[in-house]
């Protein structure tokens, strides 16, 4: 993992004070905690490094300063930014063969993947503390993409692909509601099904 002061970080010049946001939230973790109608340092980060949720390189290289930022907040606090880590490494996974990727040094994959081994106990901590029902996501999506780094840092890439992108309905048209894939309908079958859309309560 790169040091903030290592020169290196330079080479994402055109993302203006990377280097020195990504400073910030390592010195003092709650910059990036949610505050009333303002980005946090975390937002900006991910905003500039994450764009249109495209591979980053930068991101890459930032990824396991952001596990190690994630890991200094309360279990109960990680819930929003580990669901951002979940896309990040779906998107890497999806991205595998991206030429910006592809180009970066042996030494920036296997960082990557020795932060994700880290996230285990992370992860593990945040969903005990349930981290994903604090979040603005249904709960039942935020605690799939906690699970999906859980498969992640277990080499399970599309188990871990299939987490992040949690869909659990389909549109049955542009104009119907939303209908309940066919495993879980099977299971509202079962047990007599819900008689209001049970996503508001997940």
């Amino acid at each position: 993992m790169w040091p903030l002061d290592d020169p290196r970080w330079q080479a994402f010049a055109h993302l203006d004070g990377i280097q020195e946001r990504l400073y910030d939230v390592v010195r003092s973790p709650d910059l990036i905690l949610k505050h009333t109608g303002r980005p946090t340092h975390w937002d900006s980060l991910l905003s500039d490094m994450f764009h249109l949720r495209e591979a980053s390189p930068a991101m890459m290289h930032a990824f396991p300063l952001l596990v190690h930022v994630v890991a200094l907040l309360r279990p109960e606090d990680r819930g929003e930014h580990l669901i951002d880590l979940a896309d990040a490494a779906a998107q890497f996974t999806l991205g595998t063969h991206h030429p910006r990727l592809l180009q970066l040094p042996t030494c920036v994959h296997d960082d990557y993947q020795v932060s994700l081994r880290v996230l285990l106990p992370i992860t593990q901590e945040a969903i005990a503390a349930g981290a994903h029902r604090d979040t603005e996501w249904d709960s039942e999506e935020a605690l799939a993409a906690l699970l999906s780094l859980q498969a992640f840092a277990r080499d399970e890439q599309r188990l871990g692909v299939l987490l992040a992108r949690w869909h659990p309905y389909t549109a049955a048209s542009s104009s119907g509601p939303a209908q309940p894939v066919w495993a879980l309908q099977q299971y509202e079958e079962l047990t007599g099904g819900p008689d209001v859309d049970i996503r508001r309560d997940l």
